[in-house]
C-alpha cells in the first residue's frame, strides 16, 4: 500500500497572513476583545495625531451595534430564516450547561434537607420557578458593530493613507521616540479582522490642518500579498477647512461581555489625559434600543510637550544596526559621525572610543566610515565594548 506523500514544499507568509493567523498577538482573540482593541487602537491614535501637532485633542467615539438584518443589507444577502436551528447550537456550551444544571441540582437537594428548606422549585423571592440562564451560540459570538472614531488631529497625507492601513508593518513612527505604539499595527489589525469577520471594508476621511479638500477613502486589505485594496478614492471640498481624521469599521464585537471594559478604559484614559475631551456614544440595533452616552470634560488646556526623536545610546547598538546607522549617517568621518549619530558622544569621548577601538585596526580619527569594512564594524564593537 502506498503512503500519502506529505507536501514539504518551501512555503512562507506575508505579515498580513502571519497576524491574521495569530491575532491573539495583537489582542484580537475573541469578538468581545477585540471590539475593545479596536476601540482602544483608534482612540490611541487619535491622541498621537492630535499631540504631534500641538492641539488639544477632542474624540468622538461611537459603537453601533447592527442587527442581522441590516447587516445582510449591507453585505447584500435576502434575509434568510433558518431553518435548522439544530446546526447553529453550542454543542460544548449546552454541556457546561447541563454540569451546571446538574451541581445547582446537587445544592438544592442538599439545602432542602436542612431545617425550614423552601419547597423544590421556588426561588429565592418565592412563588416562582428558578429557571437557569442559557448559553447561546449567540450570546457567545456576539454580535455585529459599527465603530466609529472621529478626531481634530493633524491627518494623514492623500497618497499615503492607503500604506498607511493596508500594509502590515508600514507606519509613521518609526525610530527612537516614545511613543504609544511603533509598528501602526493596531489600525491595521482592526481592518484585518473587519475584513476576517463582516468582509466590510473601512471607511477613512481625512484632512491636513488648512487642506483645501478632504481624503474619503474606501479600502480593505489584500491579505496574502500584504497590499492595499482601494475601492474609492476621492476629494471632495473642505470648505469649513477641518483637519483630522474619521474612521469607521464594521466588525463581529460582543458589547454585552467587554462594554464595561470599554468603559472603564474610556474612564481611565480621562484620567490620565485631562487635557483630552472625549464623547461616547452606543448605539442599539433598534430605535427603541437603550442608548449609553457619556462625556468626559477637558480639565485643563495644559498639554505636555510631545517626544523628541533621539538617537541611539553606543551601548545600545549591534552589527547590524551599526550598519545601518553608518548608511544613513551625513558624516563622512569616523570622529563626526560617532558625535552627531549616537547621543551622549561628545568630542573627547568620540576620541576615547576611537583609541578604545585599537589602533591595530587602523581606526583614526578622521578614517573615512565609507571605507570601514564589515569586519571592522565587528572588531569595533568587541573592542570598545559598545
Amino acid at each position: 500500500m502506498s503512503k500519502a506523500t506529505r507536501d514539504t514544499s518551501l512555503k512562507s507568509k506575508s505579515p498580513a497572513q502571519f497576524f491574521a493567523d495569530n491575532k491573539n498577538i495583537a489582542g484580537f482573540d475573541n469578538p468581545g476583545k477585540s471590539l475593545y482593541t479596536t476601540v482602544r487602537e483608534l482612540v490611541e491614535n487619535s491622541l498621537d495625531s492630535a499631540e504631534s501637532i500641538g492641539v488639544l485633542p477632542t474624540i468622538d467615539i461611537t459603537i453601533e451595534e447592527i442587527s442581522q438584518r441590516n447587516f445582510e443589507k449591507l453585505i447584500g444577502q435576502e434575509h434568510h430564516e433558518r431553518r435548522d436551528e439544530a446546526l447553529y447550537s453550542d454543542f460544548h456550551a449546552g454541556v457546561a450547561q447541563q454540569k451546571k444544571q446538574e451541581i445547582e441540582a446537587k445544592k438544592a437537594a442538599a439545602k432542602k434537607s436542612k431545617p425550614g428548606a423552601k419547597p423544590e422549585g421556588e426561588d429565592a423571592v418565592g412563588g416562582g420557578k428558578a429557571d437557569l440562564p442559557r448559553r447561546t451560540s449567540s450570546a457567545a459570538s456576539g454580535g455585529i458593530y459599527r465603530v466609529t472614531v472621529k478626531d481634530n488631529g493633524q491627518g494623514m497625507l492623500h497618497g499615503d493613507i492607503p500604506e498607511m492601513l493596508g500594509r502590515v508593518l508600514s507606519g509613521t513612527k518609526y525610530g527612537v521616540k516614545q511613543t504609544r505604539g511603533k509598528f501602526g499595527l493596531g489600525a491595521k489589525m482592526t481592518l484585518i479582522w473587519a475584513k476576517m469577520s463582516t468582509g466590510l471594508p473601512i471607511t477613512i476621511k481625512s484632512a491636513r490642518v488648512k487642506q483645501s479638500f478632504i481624503s474619503d477613502y474606501v479600502l480593505d486589505i489584500d491579505i496574502e500579498r500584504n497590499e492595499p485594496k482601494v475601492h474609492k478614492a476621492e476629494k471632495p471640498p473642505n470648505p469649513t477647512k477641518w483637519n483630522g481624521a474619521e474612521l469607521i469599521v464594521t466588525i463581529q464585537g460582543n458589547w454585552r461581555q467587554y462594554g464595561s471594559r470599554i468603559r472603564n478604559y474610556l474612564r481611565q484614559l480621562a484620567v490620565i489625559t485631562p487635557y483630552a475631551e472625549l464623547s461616547f456614544r452606543y448605539l442599539g440595533p433598534e430605535e427603541a434600543s437603550k442608548k449609553l452616552e457619556m462625556r468626559f470634560c477637558r480639565r485643563t488646556s495644559w498639554m505636555p510637550p510631545p517626544p523628541a526623536d533621539t538617537k541611539h545610546h553606543p551601548s545600545s547598538v549591534n552589527i547590524e544596526l551599526l550598519k545601518q546607522i553608518r548608511m544613513q549617517s551625513k558624516c563622512t568621518v569616523l570622529k563626526h559621525f560617532l558625535q552627531k549619530d549616537f547621543t551622549s558622544v561628545g568630542p573627547q569621548y568620540a576620541l576615547r572610543l576611537i583609541s578604545e577601538m585599537g589602533s591595530g585596526q587602523e581606526f583614526t580619527p578622521d578614517m573615512k566610515i565609507a571605507d570601514i569594512s564589515d569586519k571592522q564594524a565587528s572588531m569595533a564593537l568587541g573592542f570598545a565594548n559598545l
